[in-house]
């Protein structure tokens, strides 16, 4: 359970209607501007269920360009890096380890010239001053852009909104699957819904297909072991 002030809420689990197994593969599509971030602002959001209770070793959960914009889990931590500077989010230190069983929600936001890494709502690290300009075009799940480096669990709606920051603080996770325009919340704190055109992909709640069902859907592509759950 997570208490915020007077509200309290139970984190149950991904509301998914279905996810991306990888299992030493990834996902990837072809390059496009919809992934160049510039330096405006996004939010990079998606639930996860790791396949190790530790974070050893150095592993991309996802990657635009060749450490570009990016989640990493490297030694115990949960890394957020816009491609300039990151937040190092030290799960280990604050959890302890991750339950294998447990579905977690991840957000990356740039709001302004700030970062921001929510973990189940909560926020876990921020930095300032954010001003690169990310030009690179490619999407990488589960590797890194320039290859190897693979994650190795299930993700569930992973959604990218580009020119907008979804989440402004503190917040509670969706209780069901993500929209193109939003989804269904618990409640209205710290967020502000995309429009369709802001959701560039939204991917990993298709139990049958690996598919992007945003406005203007992307073929997704896959190499190794990755697969639709």
């Amino acid at each position: 359970r997570v208490v915020k002030g007077a509200t309290a809420y139970t984190v149950t689990g991904s509301p998914h209607s279905g996810s991306i197994h990888l299992n030493g593969g990834y996902v990837y599509t072809s390059s496009s501007s919809d992934f160049t971030m510039g330096s405006g602002e996004f939010t990079i959001e998606l639930w996860f269920k790791h396949g190790s209770s530790s974070l050893s070793g150095n592993t991309y959960l996802m990657d635009l360009g060749s450490n570009g914009i990016r989640f990493s889990f490297t030694s115990g931590s949960i890394y957020a890096n816009d491609g300039a500077q990151y937040i190092n989010y030290q799960l280990t230190s604050d959890l302890g380890s991750l339950d294998t069983t447990k579905w977690y929600h991840l957000a990356f936001v740039r709001q302004g010239t700030n970062i921001f890494l929510y973990l189940d709502g909560v926020q876990k690290g921020t930095l300032s001053g954010s001003t690169y300009s990310h030009a690179t075009n490619t999407f990488r799940l589960g590797d890194y852009g320039g290859g190897g480096y693979n994650w190795y669990g299930y993700v569930s709606d992973f959604r990218i909104v580009k020119g907008k920051a979804v989440y402004t603080g503190a917040f509670s996770p969706p209780t069901g699957p993500l929209t193109t325009t939003g989804g269904t919340y618990p409640n209205n704190t710290n967020r502000t819904d995309p429009t369709a055109s802001e959701t560039v992909i939204l991917v990993g709640n298709n139990s049958s297909s690996i598919t992007d069902v945003s406005d203007t859907p992307h073929t997704m592509s896959t190499s190794g072991t990755a697969s639709a759950n």
